[in-house]
């Protein structure tokens, strides 16, 4: 179980996720782990959230007051949505993977995991069908590592990440568990949205060469890819993902020496790095990269210009 408290006070919306086993003290100064300063209605110590894996309770932690859902608190058993008033801020709390509550009809449920059929993935365009098999595949931050957990589904781990203020991981995430092919296509449709911000002759062009690469699949037109990207600025968007979509076969070393295959997870670095060097060049970087993550799910359930079973990696 983990839970995200999010703040919504003068200083906009902020959030931080609370792990098993943490306890996080919400107040007004450094001294506290989740610090509010342009509060000055907050204790530099108020009141402090503890997530035990097995619940979550919320204690006021000096003479200012706390509320929960309204009614003033020293400690309190918290639930999913509890609103937390402390100072001017306004928190709420957000369950992730909470435990079944006590009395519950597990007969009934084991009864209907055995019975029911298979549900289908909701992303079934996907190179791992769990998320345990994308760990240590995909360079996520420490907040995302603890994130994942057993049964979650893809679809629910994004939630959580963007929900946690963790766009990168997301980013980091359809780049990598996408067939190459997908990935370098929906990072294509994101660059698209920000192609006034990419003028240059090369830079369409480099972009052109991973649309036709993506529409037909062959080793010439990967290869053209990487040609296409030596003629852009190497630090630009359009040449990183050129350069990904050369890297999902055939070999890096010159044709004189023997064949280096790629690594199988540059492709996913590549894209991850062109999607967030696009972003920084719109002036609302965050809002472009929900945008970004906005255009995945489709391709992530298949909707893509080819037969997703022909995509070379779709079996990892």
């Amino acid at each position: 179980m983990h839970v995200i408290l999010k703040s919504r006070g003068d200083g906009g919306t902020r959030r931080i996720v609370i792990r098993a086993g943490q306890i996080v003290r919400v107040g007004s100064t450094e001294w506290a782990d989740f610090c509010v300063t342009d509060d000055d209605q907050l204790a530099p110590e108020h009141f402090a959230v503890e997530c035990t894996g097995q619940g979550c309770r919320v204690q006021s932690l000096g003479d200012r007051e706390t509320r929960v859902n309204g009614e003033p608190i020293q400690l309190h058993d918290a639930n999913d949505g509890d609103e937390i008033v402390a100072g001017r801020s306004t928190f709420q709390l957000t369950f992730y993977n909470a435990p079944q509550p006590e009395g519950a009809d597990t007969d009934a449920q084991e009864f209907n995991e055995t019975a029911a059929p298979t549900k289908p993935p909701v992303w079934p365009n996907l190179r791992f069908p769990t998320l345990e098999e994308l760990e240590g595949l995909i360079p996520f931050s420490d907040d995302a590592l603890g994130l994942l957990g057993a049964g979650v589904a893809p679809d629910e781990f994004v939630a959580t990440l963007r929900a946690a203020d963790l766009p990168t991981d997301a980013l980091q995430f359809f780049a990598h568990a996408m067939p190459a092919r997908s990935a370098m296509w929906w990072a294509l449709q994101c660059l698209e949205t920000v192609s006034e911000l990419l003028p240059d002759d090369s830079e369409q062009q480099a972009l052109e060469s991973v649309r036709q690469w993506c529409l037909d699949g062959l080793d010439s037109t990967r290869s053209d890819c990487g040609a296409a990207a030596a003629r852009c600025p190497d630090d630009r968007p359009p040449a990183l993902l050129a350069i990904g979509a050369s890297w999902t076969g055939g070999s890096m070393a010159p044709a004189e020496l023997p064949a280096l295959p790629p690594d199988p997870s540059l492709p996913g670095h590549m894209a991850t790095a062109a999607l967030a060097t696009a972003a920084g060049l719109r002036e609302d970087m965050m809002g472009a990269i929900d945008e970004f993550l906005d255009l995945a799910p489709p391709i992530a359930c298949g909707e893509v210009p080819w037969e997703p079973a022909a995509d070379s990696d779709s079996e990892g």
